[in-house]
């Protein structure tokens, strides 16, 4: 039951929300147009189909591409403010890339409105703003409902966030516990340090000022903080190379994605990402050279981290393991010719069955260590194990972790969650790992100070110990190194590792296994290897975005 003294936090907190952007002007009128691209990689609109359009206006239709375009000047008020668009261009399937003077700028997804323009604006400072509208194989309609270029108040957004993930730990806490009621009422203090929020506008920032002193202060700046446990946050895009679209819209998707890592790894110097599959690389390469660039400036400072092991995720129940060693074999060759780097990390956030003869072709390939999302997912059977040597057929090891976050926001929630999954399987580290991202659609980590934001806050796991999880984003090779320097008793000899949550489909594609058999000339193997991804063979989708195990067998057997 919610107390009177929650209520008043809820409250004070959707009040203040309201008060992020204080000025806002809406965009209403812009030029538009659609059509089908089925069979374009990278579709461009021509110049000469444009037609004005006043939002709200619909758009849609399977495998159609609809564009909006204008000019935003910007207003002598907003005049050495940060200043926003706030773009609102559908429901739940659609996405879009937003482009800024003709460069790919960032992405757009459920949740992901916001798009940062400037943060010292001058007036009368133009943009070139097209926007690449599309829901794939979902017919719609949509509505492209709303458009505001705003200002942010930063300073207040912080505070926002600091106040609201601190009120959020308090809710995940037992009751009865003392530290929830201390936290309450930090947070409520805090929150009425600020001033009326319609006021004179230097006294409201001041005040602002004095709170996230307050919060600090009482919540954030506990001495728990730097010697608990410690949660290690590393950004990760998980993008199917085929799922519920077809391949040209999943590289349309890499670039909503990788445009998205870069402004973030832009506003958080602390930012470090990760995305698996080297066929993405590829892909970006060569369609989006600019954008591939950028990547590789990043990926030489070290921020964008190279993991994977192999070129795309495959599946590995149906895949002999010449398959699987050849998935190695030009995932190395590729990131050693274009990065100078090689993966030391066999990195599965999605593959459901995990064969057994996988640490002996990993380890024989130079690969150390098997990280793995999916094995704590399972429905029927408790994964048992969180960090554990994998012992294969032949006995050999290898060190493998489970990532208790998929994918999603990282909120106090998921954080006592995986946290209380970490430390209660039997062995014990001074850091979990989690992945942190919206999935499937090419996402990557936003709003990264809401997750810093739950550092130092001290949380009761029910039935077990208070500790303080300090959330922190960082590189995995120094834990992982750690953690094999370590000893470790527990040893898991099993057949593989696999996922009891979906039922094995009656109408599984079984053309991986005998394609691999084939004695196919080596250089047919490029044009093999992308198609062996996890998601298509077990036919739950095939590259129209419908089920149809069919289809797939004909796809790889037309190869």
């Amino acid at each position: 039951m919610e107390s009177i003294l929650e209520y008043q936090i809820a409250q004070r907190l959707a009040e203040l929300g309201g008060r992020i952007y204080p000025q806002a002007l809406p965009l209403k009128q812009w030029q538009m147009q659609s059509r089908c691209t089925r069979d374009e990689v990278v579709p461009q609109p021509p110049d000469s189909e444009w037609h004005q359009v006043d939002l709200p206006a619909q758009w849609g239709g399977s495998e159609m591409t609809t564009w909006f375009r204008r000019q935003i000047t910007v207003p002598k008020e907003f005049a050495g403010k940060v200043v926003v668009l706030n773009i609102h261009p559908g429901g739940l399937d659609t996405e879009g890339l937003v482009s800024i003077n003709g460069a790919p700028y960032q992405g757009l997804n459920t949740g992901r409105n916001e798009v940062l323009l400037t943060r010292n604006a001058e007036a009368g400072q133009r943009f070139e703003v097209l926007i690449e509208a599309s829901a794939g194989v979902k017919k719609g309609p949509w509505t492209f409902s709303q458009c505001d270029l705003a200002v942010l108040q930063s300073q207040v957004e912080a505070f926002w966030y600091d106040a609201k993930v601190a009120f959020e730990a308090a809710l995940v806490m037992p009751e009865e516990s003392s530290e929830r009621e201390r936290l309450l009422r930090a947070v409520y203090r805090s929150l009425m340090k600020v001033e009326p929020l319609y006021g004179d506008e230097g006294k409201f920032l001041n005040s602002i000022s004095q709170a996230s002193e307050v919060l600090r202060a009482t919540v954030y700046a506990t001495p728990k903080a730097e010697t608990g446990p410690r949660a290690l946050l590393i950004g990760h895009s998980h993008l199917d190379t085929a799922w519920g679209w077809r391949k040209k819209e999943t590289v349309r998707k890499l670039a909503r994605t990788f445009t998205n890592t870069l402004r973030c790894m832009e506003q958080y110097p602390e930012f470090v990402f990760i995305c698996p599959p080297a066929q993405l690389y590829q892909f970006a390469k060569e369609h989006y050279p600019e954008l591939y660039q950028q990547v590789k400036e990043r990926i030489a400072e070290g921020r964008w981290q190279i993991w994977g092991g192999m070129w795309i995720e495959p599946d590995c129940n149906l895949a002999g393991g010449e398959a699987l060693i050849r998935q190695i074999l030009f995932d190395h060759r590729f990131l050693r010719q274009e990065f100078g780097l090689e993966t030391q990390a066999l990195f599965f956030p999605d593959t459901y069955g995990n064969t057994w003869s996988l640490p002996q072709i990993a380890k024989k390939s130079g690969i150390k260590y098997f990280v793995s999302c999916k094995l704590y997912q399972g429905d029927t059977n408790v994964f048992p194990h969180s960090l554990f040597w994998w012992e294969g057929i032949d006995g050999t090891r290898l060190l493998s972790v489970i990532a208790y976050t998929y994918g999603g926001e990282f909120l106090p929630e998921s954080s006592r969650s995986a946290g209380s999954a970490f430390t209660k399987r039997g062995f014990w580290t001074s850091t979990s790992i989690s992945t942190v991202t919206p999935m499937e659609v090419g996402g990557s980590p936003d709003r990264i100070w809401s997750m810093l934001g739950v550092s130092g806050i001290s949380t009761d796991y029910p039935g077990q110990y208070t500790e303080v999880w300090r959330i922190i984003f960082g590189r995995s090779r120094p834990l992982l190194t750690n953690c094999r320097s370590g000893t470790m008793s527990s040893i898991l000899r099993t057949i593989g590792l696999y996922t009891p949550w979906r039922p094995w489909r009656r109408r599984t594609c079984v053309a991986p296994r005998r394609c691999s058999m084939m004695r196919r000339p080596f250089r047919l193997w490029p044009a093999f290897i992308p198609w062996s991804v996890h998601e298509p063979i077990k036919g739950d989708f095939d590259f129209t975005g419908r089920r149809n195990p069919r289809a797939n067998l004909k796809g790889f057997l037309d190869l």
